[in-house]
């Protein structure tokens, strides 16, 4: 019977990955990697066609660099891509960092890595594994590159609409509350 039940979670953590790359990757990829976004884009080289991808995924800072828990497993194509070319570039919060060395390490004790939350929601999640990946250069890389990244993956018009309309709506409340002092 445990077999059948993980035969099972892998066709559906399998299927959820095909949705995923195809429908919820390139609305996510429209605001990750931007300033004040949980998502993060990894930017890697495809070890068989060649071609650059972008990928979006949660990722931590950390001292040294960058840890992602590995919600698909250890052989999701972005991370298989990581590890063969052995560096690539992401988008955290505004800037672009080179990193390098992927090594995919047990997630034994989230909480040390991610913190309490995070590592419940982890651990809930039923994630097993993450990659740490070591920036390159403490210092972010060019704006250009950063720019460039973002570039193939324009903010959703949705999101700019509901971004000015907060916006809007935080001014006028800003301006109501001055007005009753």
């Amino acid at each position: 019977m445990s077999d059948i039940v993980t035969l099972d979670r892998q066709a559906l953590m399998q299927a959820l990955a095909r949705f995923n790359r195809k429908i919820t990757n390139p609305f996510l990829l429209s605001f990750a990697g931007r300033p004040h976004s949980p998502f993060t884009i990894v930017r890697h080289i495809g070890r068989r066609s060649g071609r650059t991808y972008a990928t979006p995924v949660i990722a931590t800072w950390t001292a040294e660099g960058f840890v992602i828990p590995l919600t698909y497993g250890d052989k999701t194509d972005w991370l298989r891509n990581l590890q063969t070319a052995g560096e690539g570039i992401i988008a955290f919060q505004g800037h672009a960092y080179h990193v390098a060395r992927p090594q995919v390490m047990a997630a034994h004790d989230w909480a040390q890595v991610v913190g309490p939350l995070t590592a419940r929601m982890l651990t809930r999640a039923d994630v097993r594994a993450y990659v740490r990946v070591e920036r390159v250069s403490a210092a972010p890389m060019g704006r250009a590159v950063y720019d460039e990244i973002l570039s193939d993956h324009p903010m959703a018009r949705g999101l700019r609409v509901l971004g000015s309309g907060v916006a809007l709506l935080a001014a006028i409340v800003l301006l109501a509350r001055r007005r009753g002092r």
